[in-house]
C-alpha cells in the first residue's frame, strides 16, 4: 500500500485510488446519476462526485462543509 499524498491545502489521499474514482465517476449507478443530475450538479455549494479521501472513495463530498454522506454501518465493496 502506498502512502498518502497531501500538499497542506487539500485532504490527504491515496494516489492508487484516483484511477478507480475516475472510473466510478464515469459509471455511476442509476440512483447516483439521478441524484447528481437532478440535484447536486446545480447545488448552491460545490459538490464533488467520487472523491478520494485518505484510503477511501466517498460518493459525494462538499469541500466547503467537509461533509460526505457516510453509511451507518461499515460496508465492503470489491475493488
Amino acid at each position: 500500500m502506498i502512502g498518502l499524498i497531501t500538499n497542506g491545502f487539500c485532504l490527504p489521499y491515496n494516489p492508487e485510488l484516483t484511477a478507480r474514482a475516475n472510473e466510478l465517476r464515469k459509471n455511476m449507478t442509476p440512483m447516483e446519476n439521478k441524484l447528481w443530475t437532478g440535484f447536486l450538479k446545480n447545488f448552491s455549494l460545490n459538490v464533488m462526485a467520487q472523491k478520494v479521501i485518505d484510503y477511501y472513495i466517498v460518493n459525494f463530498y462538499c469541500p466547503k462543509l467537509h461533509l460526505n454522506p457516510a453509511p451507518s454501518r461499515p460496508t465492503v465493496r470489491p475493488w
